[in-house]
């Protein structure tokens, strides 16, 4: 769940009286962009509701519990994928960094983005290519693995796993992400 809050605004940052608040649940295929255009037309809603709430009297200011807690902006280092976290930690992470910083790795000497994944049940060694035939590109972590199903060479359009594995012939348990 994820949502939008108006406030009354004061000296802080965020920790004005809570004036309406409105949730969306999070889609399984929802990454950063598609969520934040859900929560910008929600947001625009529940401004109207806010204003009109004020004007008839039934939308009084609430003050906040707990202190407020801040998230410093992302970098484009803060997109670089550790293959020692689990594969569902990691599909969460690829979609939150999509389309920016972008879930990056590396493949020999070449920058990879990945867009789009899935945790699968298995094991396999962090980062290890575990599967590249048949169109399907599997990768191990620290719990599960992880089945790549778009991914971004650098300078190259984001294609499916299969067209990413069409042009490569690499190895199965050898070669490794970084």
């Amino acid at each position: 769940m994820t949502g939008v809050t108006t406030m009354l605004m004061d000296e802080g940052l965020d920790t004005g009286d809570i004036l309406l608040q409105s949730t969306l649940e999070i889609d399984e295929n929802d990454n950063s962009a598609t969520l934040f255009e859900r929560l910008a037309d929600l947001g625009a809603k529940t401004l109207i509701e806010t204003l009109k709430g004020i004007r008839s009297g039934c939308v009084k200011p609430i003050p906040q519990a707990g202190d407020a807690s801040l998230a410093p902006p992302l970098r484009k280092e803060d997109g670089k994928i550790d293959w020692r976290r689990s594969a569902e930690e990691l599909a969460f992470f690829v979609r939150g960094m999509n389309p920016w910083p972008s879930a990056v790795c590396g493949l020999g000497r070449e920058r990879i983005k990945i867009t789009k994944v899935r945790a699968i049940a298995g094991n396999g060694e962090p980062g290890r290519i575990e599967k590249a035939s048949g169109g399907t590109l599997v990768v191990g972590t620290s719990k599960g693995l992880l089945l790549v199903e778009e991914l971004q060479p650098e300078g190259k359009r984001a294609m499916p796993a299969a067209a990413f594995l069409a042009g490569r012939k690499l190895k199965e348990g050898h070669e490794k992400f970084s």
